[in-house]
């Protein structure tokens, strides 16, 4: 005997005997007890099931926990992404420091070049400075595998959102994505109160920065 699952366990107890006399039929003075035990497996940081919500305009989906090196896998079936086009809706992912708003079309063309289910890569990173710039908020990179782990390398037809929550006290707010070489360019986005947006056409690495001294302002 263990208590290995005394914390996923649920028990109450089935009143049909002590509340009854013999007479009334009772079989013992002692109620069983119903047990409930979740037999489903903890979630592992760093790996999701898509599991979207579709009682709104827009099917969502709300991130998971991101393991220690600042990266998650958000793995979509290809029930999923069929059930996802047959709804017609934009898929929002909610993350702790952005959203991506992936469009119906955007969901229709990853579907095709993925194939058969596919994989939303997520990665997270805190760094001060890029390109000597200020950043306000994490670096978020966003890539596409297909399921034997080969990146999916796609330039979609419509753009997709990265909404960003930032300070609104910095009135400079720019974008910025890293190149394949390495080297950060500066894109623009729009700024609507603490949210600054961005609308792309390409996965990769993005966050958002400031000139110098701009941080300081308030």
């Amino acid at each position: 005997m263990t208590n290995n699952l005394a914390e996923r366990t649920e028990l109450d107890m089935v009143h049909i005997n002590a509340m009854f006399m013999e007479e009334h039929g009772r079989a013992s003075d002692h109620d069983p007890l119903l047990a409930q035990i979740d037999f489903s497996q903890p979630a592992v940081p760093g790996e999701q099931q898509a599991d979207p919500d579709f009682t709104g305009e827009t099917a969502v989906i709300t991130a998971g926990e991101f393991d220690a090196e600042g990266e998650l896998a958000i793995e979509f079936t290809e029930g999923t992404i069929e059930e996802l086009l047959q709804s017609g809706k934009d898929l929002l992912i909610d993350l702790p420091s952005a959203d991506l708003t992936l469009t119906a079309e955007n969901l229709q063309q990853l579907a095709l070049a993925a194939g058969q289910g596919f994989n939303l890569e997520l990665a997270v990173d805190d760094v001060a400075t890029v390109d000597n710039r200020p950043t306000l908020t994490q670096q978020l990179n966003i890539a596409v595998t297909d399921p034997e782990g080969n990146e999916v390398d796609i330039d979609f037809s419509s753009a997709f959102t990265l909404a960003f929550a930032t300070d609104s006290q910095v009135k400079v707010q720019l974008g910025a994505r890293e190149d394949e070489r390495g080297k950060w360019k500066i894109i623009e986005g729009e700024l609507d109160g603490d949210t600054f947006t961005l609308s792309v056409n390409e996965f990769g690495n993005y966050t958002v920065v400031t000139n110098k001294g701009q941080a300081k302002k308030r």
